[in-house]
C-alpha cells in the first residue's frame, strides 16, 4: 500500500529507494507501486484503470517552474503506453501525475 505524501517531509522531487536517495529526473523510467486509478482513459469504465505495475518515464516535473520550486503535491507527470483497448490494435498513451509515494525507480537518467 502507498504511503502518506505527508509522512516524510523530504522535497517532493526525490524519492528515497533502500537507503540510497535517488533523483529522479525528466527520461527516468519508474513502476507504480501500489493501486493508482486513473479515470480520463477511454473505455476504463465506472472503476477506472488501475495503473499498479505499469512502467512510465517521467517527461515533466511539477515541483519546478522556471527555476523556481512550486508546492505540487503531484510533481511527477508520467507517461505511460497501455496495452490496446480491447478490439484495437495501437497502445494507449496516457499521462498522470504522480507522487514519489506511488513510484519506484527503474532505470534514472540525471
Amino acid at each position: 500500500s502507498c504511503n502518506s505524501m505527508f509522512a516524510d517531509s523530504e522535497a517532493f522531487g526525490e524519492l528515497l529507494i533502500s537507503e540510497e536517495q535517488v533523483v529522479l529526473g525528466v527520461g527516468s523510467q519508474v513502476k507504480v507501486t501500489c493501486e493508482v486509478r486513473i479515470f480520463h482513459l477511454s473505455g476504463c469504465g465506472p472503476d477506472g484503470y488501475n495503473l499498479e505495475g505499469e512502467v512510465g518515464e517521467v517527461v515533466d516535473m511539477a515541483d519546478d517552474y522556471k527555476g523556481r520550486p512550486t508546492t505540487a503535491t503531484h510533481p511527477f507527470k508520467i507517461r505511460f503506453e497501455l496495452e490496446p483497448a480491447p478490439g484495437k490494435k495501437k497502445k494507449r498513451k496516457v499521462f498522470a501525475h504522480l507522487t514519489k509515494f506511488e513510484i519506484e525507480a527503474v532505470k534514472t537518467v540525471i
